[in-house]
């Protein structure tokens, strides 16, 4: 994970340079940034399932190689066609890691502590994220992709010969066994947290840099912002999941979506009367506190052998509220001001707090596993090279 986002980070500063050096227009280059997340809308439920089906090593295997691929061909590109190619790659390669490593990462954790447990990967992320942009930024256009190629290709290697299989047991997944997963409503409501967060920062990244930079603020100063609004997802993430498994991820939820809705209708009131990387800051920690219990809650739920399918729905969500954010709230500032974008998104949050309540309301109580079922365990128990997965 820490991988993918330092590749994604290194295309902030030298993608759009590539760009420029090749005379492709703003459309082009806005196509490309886009087509990351496209290609992993598109392929991130049949990646589920092949992780389900052929396991997640296989999966994490493909990933880096279409990440080292991805590289290679950003190193050589010389024309709009090769960048899409790159590009694609890249975001074949980002959502199979996404979707093989967060699943990996439940296989592995026991139900009781799984907040602590996956906090470490989603803290790795944001830490790749932080450090990628930095990477981007050493030498020519070339060297950040060369680097970055040879660090995917010894990664492809470890996993190829060292890596254990987490899967315990293989499924072929019906549409029906599908259908139970999605009609859970702890899934349910993970998603349409993980969606509205999605479209809250997707409006976020979009259009506050145009709000601070028509406040007179330079670049560094707004990238700098940013860093302090990503650092809380480096630090916190293990505390929030700790807090996660002793609470409950529901009640850190009603923390999280409550508390950024509220920060979002009041921002501009708060950047006017407080310090602004207090105010972003104050963000940060509201995102850790919805990202970490809503992946927790899908982990708890599903069992190991359908977990794959599981985290590619989360990953949906994410990616469907990322592009509907900047596309939403494109329109409401065309229509209102700035104030509407933050309404937009705040509401937005509240609307995800009743309905995911909502849902977990209706919930019906799960049975209890009889004597039988404890005496044998589970299937995961046989893998080797880890300890107990999940007890079904």
């Amino acid at each position: 994970m820490f991988l993918e986002a330092a590749g994604y980070g290194i295309a902030a500063p030298t993608l759009p340079l590539l760009a420029r050096s090749m005379g492709l227009s703003a459309e082009r280059l806005g196509f490309l940034f886009g087509l990351y997340a496209l290609v992993g809308m598109i392929l991130v439920l049949p990646f589920g399932l092949a992780a389900d089906r052929w396991g997640r090593k296989r999966l994490l295997i493909v990933g880096f190689a279409a990440l080292t691929c991805s590289s290679v061909g950003y190193v050589f590109a010389t024309s709009f066609a090769w960048l899409v190619l790159a590009r694609s790659a890249q975001g074949i390669g980002g959502t199979a890691i996404w979707v093989a490593s967060l699943t990996m990462g439940g296989d592995l954790s026991a139900r009781e502590s799984v907040g602590r447990e996956v906090s470490w990967i989603t803290g790795a992320w944001s830490l790749g994220f932080l450090l990628g942009p930095a990477l981007g930024g050493v030498g020519n256009l070339a060297l950040p992709y060369v680097t970055y190629a040879s660090i995917c290709l010894v990664a492809l290697v470890l996993t190829l010969f060292n890596l254990h299989e987490t899967q315990a047991r293989a499924i072929n997944l019906s549409w029906s066994s599908f259908r139970r997963i999605i009609a859970l409503p702890e899934v349910q409501c993970s998603s349409l947290a993980t969606l509205s967060l999605a479209f809250y920062y997707g409006s976020f990244d979009a259009f506050v840099p145009w709000l601070l930079d028509g406040r007179g603020m330079s670049r560094p100063e707004i990238a700098l912002l940013f860093s302090v609004l990503a650092l809380p997802s480096v630090i916190l993430p293990r505390v929030v999941g700790q807090a996660a498994d002793r609470m409950g991820d529901r009640s850190i939820l009603n923390f999280g979506l409550p508390t950024n809705g509220l920060l979002a209708l009041l921002f501009l009131e708060v950047i006017a009367t407080f310090p602004l990387w207090l105010g972003f800051l104050a963000l940060g920690v509201t995102e850790v506190a919805i990202y970490i219990p809503a992946i927790a809650m899908l982990q708890r739920v599903v069992e190991n052998r359908g977990r794959g399918t599981a985290m590619a729905i989360h990953i949906l969500a994410f990616s469907v509220g990322f592009v509907l954010g900047p596309v939403v709230s494109g329109h409401a500032i065309q229509r209102t001001s700035y104030q509407g974008v933050f309404l937009v998104m705040g509401l937005t949050m509240f609307a995800s707090l009743v309905a995911g309540n909502a849902l977990l309301a209706l919930r019906r109580p799960r049975p209890r596993p009889g004597a039988r079922e404890q005496a044998q365990g589970t299937p995961a128990e046989q893998v080797p090279g880890f300890a107990e997965v999940e007890r079904q």
